[in-house]
């Protein structure tokens, strides 16, 4: 899986991504409900081959979190055609799921 260190890899990553959905998740290495998610999003990765996942550390790509005003993590943006289409907010695996769901 990606991580996304600057807009740079995002933009080439969105491009190279043509059509399909691409599911970032904004997180911290402090953030408990971070850790919590993260082994569940690498889980949705492999249940979802056709679906591009990567990776944010907000702490490392400040320049990405406050382009997109990441005020809360974990946070996941939905990419579809270079476009942001929905996200979800917190560590709700049910929700990101249906999510996916939606726009793959």
């Amino acid at each position: 899986m990606k991580e996304l260190k600057n807009v740079k890899k995002l933009n080439e990553l969105l491009g190279s991504s043509g059509d399909k959905l691409v599911v970032i998740d904004f997180f911290a290495d402090w953030c408990g409900p971070c850790r919590v998610m993260g082994p569940k999003f690498e889980k949705l990765a492999s249940e979802y081959p056709g679906v591009v996942f990567a990776k944010v550390n907000i702490e490392k790509a400040k320049e990405l979190a406050n382009l997109y005003a990441i005020s809360s993590i974990p946070h996941f943006k939905f990419f579809k055609n270079k476009q942001e289409v929905d996200d979800v907010r917190g560590a709700n695996e049910t929700s990101l799921k249906e999510k996916i769901e939606k726009w793959q």
